[in-house]
C-alpha cells in the first residue's frame, strides 16, 4: 500500500488559502489545455493532469484546503501541477507538507524555482 503526500497552508502560522474549488477547478486546464477536474461523491475534486508526457493525479480537498497526491515516482508531475497552481492562486501564502505515514509538518517554500522545489521536496 503506497503512500501520501499533503500539501496546505501552514495553518500553525495563520495562513490560509483563499481560493475556492471552483476557481481551483478552472485554473487547471487553462494552465494545463486538456487537464479535466471531476468531482467524486466523496466530495474531493480530482485534478488529471498531462505532465512530462504522461498524465498526472493530483487531489483537491475543499473542506480542509488540502491538495494531495500518491507517493509515485516521478514526484516531479504532480509537483509541477501543485506548484503552478499554488503560484498562480495563493503565491504569498506559507506552506507545510506531510505524508500520511508520519504526519510531521516540514515547510516547503513555493518562491523557489519549480526544480529546486521538486528537488527539495524530496530532500
Amino acid at each position: 500500500m503506497g503512500a501520501t503526500f499533503y500539501i496546505s497552508a501552514d495553518r500553525q502560522a495563520g495562513a490560509a488559502w483563499t481560493f475556492t474549488a471552483d476557481q481551483l477547478a478552472r485554473a487547471v486546464p487553462e494552465r494545463w489545455p486538456g487537464a479535466t477536474v471531476s468531482e467524486p461523491a466523496d466530495g474531493l475534486l480530482v485534478l488529471h493532469v498531462p505532465v512530462e508526457d504522461h498524465w498526472c493525479e493530483v487531489f483537491f480537498d475543499p473542506e480542509y484546503g488540502v491538495l494531495s497526491f500518491a507517493d509515485k515516482e516521478p514526484w516531479s508531475a504532480p509537483l509541477t501541477v501543485v506548484h503552478g497552481l499554488l503560484r498562480a492562486l495563493a503565491p504569498a501564502v506559507p506552506l507545510v507538507r506531510w505524508a500520511d505515514y508520519d504526519a510531521e509538518l516540514e515547510p516547503i517554500d513555493l518562491n523557489l524555482g519549480l526544480a529546486e522545489f521538486v528537488a527539495r521536496f524530496g530532500a
